[in-house]
This record gives C-alpha cells, sequence and structure tokens, in this order.
C-alpha cells in the first residue's frame, strides 16, 4: 500500500478522486470535463493534501506538530483564482506542493519583494 501512494499514476487518480467527491458534496456537475477542471484549478491543494495522506498512512504524522495544516489546506484553495498568489513563510508549504502546477504562485516573503 505505502509503494502505491509514492507511484505518480496513483497521485493523479486520487487527485481525481478527491476532486469528484468533493463536486459531488458541492451539489456540482461530476462530468469528465468538470472534474478537469477543478482538478487543474485546485491542484496545489489536491497536491498538499496527498501529500498529508500520504504522510498520516506511512509515516508517523502527527496532527498535533502540524495544526496549521487545516489553514494551509485552505488558503490553497485561493490559487483555483489565477490572479491570486500566496505569501508564505512557511518553507514546510512549498515543499508539501513542489509537484503541483500551481508552485510558482506560493512565494517567500522574499521572493514577493523581488516581485514588486
Amino acid at each position: 500500500m505505502c509503494r502505491d501512494l509514492e507511484s505518480q499514476s496513483a497521485l493523479v487518480e486520487q487527485k481525481r478522486s478527491l476532486t469528484e467527491y468533493f463536486l459531488r458534496w458541492l451539489g456540482a456537475s461530476s462530468e469528465p470535463a468538470a472534474v478537469d477542471f477543478a482538478v487543474e484549478k485546485l491542484d496545489a491543494s489536491l497536491e498538499f493534501a496527498n501529500f498529508v495522506l500520504r504522510e498520516f498512512l506511512t509515516s508517523n504524522y502527527s496532527v498535533e506538530k502540524h495544526a496549521s495544516d487545516v489553514y494551509d489546506q485552505f488558503q490553497l484553495r485561493y490559487l483555483a483564482v489565477d490572479r491570486f498568489i500566496i505569501v508564505t513563510d512557511d518553507s514546510d508549504l512549498t515543499k508539501r506542493t513542489v509537484r503541483s502546477s500551481q508552485a510558482d504562485r506560493i512565494l517567500t516573503f522574499e521572493q514577493f519583494l523581488r516581485t514588486l
């Protein structure tokens, strides 16, 4: 099971499954085109969720030590809007979303200052 969680194809399928569930929960369409669109828009959020799930299932993940993860998860959803970026001092956030197509929109404060 642990090996399966590491494969890229399993992660892609998890992103898709999580998105389909989320859309159904919202009462939105879960047609393939809608799921594809939502996966693209929620990529960083889904990548982060997969990271936390994988860590929880395969290692000694402590909710108490990562209490801010729930807030990180919520703020990543802002990246669904293309004009938003996230400025953070949390190096773990950038590590946990590095495989996301939106990773370049998660900046440290120093990186953000250089864009001004």
